[in-house]
């Protein structure tokens, strides 16, 4: 029931994310526990996720003075667990976020509190602060987005300043002159920076954003007609259209999977589907993919994906097979997080997949722990020149999979980098009440 109650705060949100500060109506919640998981908040005793969802419904309908001066240590509480959590605990911290933020008493703190976190050097979590920046609206909200793309602190804060600059352009968050900055910026990085994996979302906000100077669209021709990805993502905002045939055959295998299903397309389904493994976005497949886990799919969906992360010609795909490892975070089992790990361990796979999977690794739903042979092998990677570049996602990965014993061996290895040892020593150094809680 929970993450169908999330779902649908997440689909209402969606729906109304063009502007507004309505938030989907609960039932009222009883003053007196809203003040104990208040308290509770402010204190240093654990927080769950159902404890986030039922405070933030409280706080929202609360009037009174009294709860203000508390808003900075809440909203800095659940920003930090919500950076470390997994599974129906992200989802329901996820939501208590953005409901706040639709808040005006709390949406100025949370705002703040995301800007400070991706402007922190050794900050290790970017998607989930830039997302709810994302959704801000305000001059505050777009300037910090601008900042991290004009002056990022590192390429994972640049990358996800430029998806959520993509999505605010379309909800109308950017001022005329803040959109000539980032046309200019996207028209750079698209002439200029080839290899850099922001380019998806630059081709998307160009092709989202009005009034272009034909002169710029001129001079742009040339880099985007030879690239076919920048070129299918600013024409279609897909990735790609020769994949809608693939996209429809795992449409008709996931469906055909479910009992006692009907003959006949399931629209829903197909753009579910669409969406989670063609959208230029990582914040849209991961909504898309949340989406699909709340339905009656949901296994199938996992099964069929993990067969055709399996298969030679979508393993060598870059951008797909990256795309089927992160919708199996929402639609996994044990066997999709078996698959991601082979892909970790299989030296032919192409770099960016390896990277993709060990990112998403520890978030495949699964009821086995990974095993040691497995982190073994990944401390053995990140200790060689070639994996080196993979530290923070191994880093990561142990932080998510809450492997204490991994993370001090990483930030204790001398032969690592200093990036690496930074970022185990991020994880391990977390409050105590907010390790647990984030679970």
């Amino acid at each position: 029931m929970a993450i169908l109650t999330a779902t649908a705060d997440l689909i209402y949100r969606e729906i109304h994310s063009g502007g507004g500060k309505r938030v989907m109506a609960r039932p009222v919640s009883d003053p007196v526990v809203v003040d104990e998981l208040l308290e509770k908040a402010l204190s240093t005793e654990l927080m769950t996720g159902n404890d986030w969802d039922a405070l933030s419904c409280g706080l929202v309908v609360a009037k009174g003075r009294a709860i203000k001066p508390h808003i900075p240590a809440v909203t800095d509480r659940l920003l930090r667990e919500l950076l470390i959590s997994d599974g129906q605990g992200w989802i329901n911290r996820n939501e208590a976020a953005h409901r706040l933020l639709r808040n005006r008493a709390f949406a100025p703190d949370l705002i703040a509190v995301c800007a400070a976190v991706v402007s922190d050097p050794t900050n290790q979590v970017f998607n989930e602060p830039m997302t709810i920046l994302e959704a801000a609206g305000g001059r505050l909200a777009a300037r910090h987005v601008i900042n991290a793309i004009v002056r990022p602190i590192n390429e994972q804060a640049r990358q996800a300043a430029w998806w959520t600059a993509a999505e605010k352009v379309t909800r109308g968050h950017f001022s005329p002159a803040d959109r000539a900055i980032l046309t200019r910026e996207a028209a750079a990085l698209l002439t200029q920076e080839r290899l850099v994996p922001a380019r998806m979302a630059a081709a998307d906000l160009l092709r989202r954003t009005p009034h272009i100077e034909t002169s710029l669209r001129r001079a742009l021709a040339p880099a985007i007609a030879r690239d076919e990805l920048v070129h299918s993502v600013y024409t279609s905002g897909r990735t790609s259209r020769q994949h809608q045939p693939l996209v429809d055959r795992i449409t008709r295998m996931i469906a055909a999977c479910v009992p006692d299903h009907q003959p006949g397309d399931d629209l829903m389904l197909s753009w579910l589907v669409e969406e989670a493994l063609l959208h230029p976005h990582f914040s849209r497949r991961v909504i898309a993919a949340r989406m699909l886990a709340a339905t009656p799919y949901r296994r199938s969906a996992g099964r069929v994906i993990t067969a055709e992360l399996r298969t030679p010609v979508s393993r060598a795909d870059v951008v797909l097979a990256s795309h089927l490892v992160q919708s199996l975070t929402a639609v996994g089992d044990h066997l999709g997080r078996e698959a991601v790990q082979e892909l970790i361990l299989d030296p032919t796979v192409a770099a960016p997949v390896r990277d993709a999977a060990i990112w998403s690794v520890a978030h495949v739903p699964s009821d086995t722990r990974m095993p040691t042979a497995f982190w073994n092998d990944l401390c053995g990677m990140i200790a060689t020149p070639a994996g080196a570049g993979n530290a923070r996602a191994v880093a990561y990965a142990a932080g998510i999979a809450r492997q204490q014993g991994v993370l001090r061996r990483i930030k204790d290895d001398s032969r690592l980098a200093a990036p690496a040892r930074i970022a185990a020593y991020w994880w391990l150094n977390h409050p105590r009440h907010i390790q647990p809680s984030s679970i």
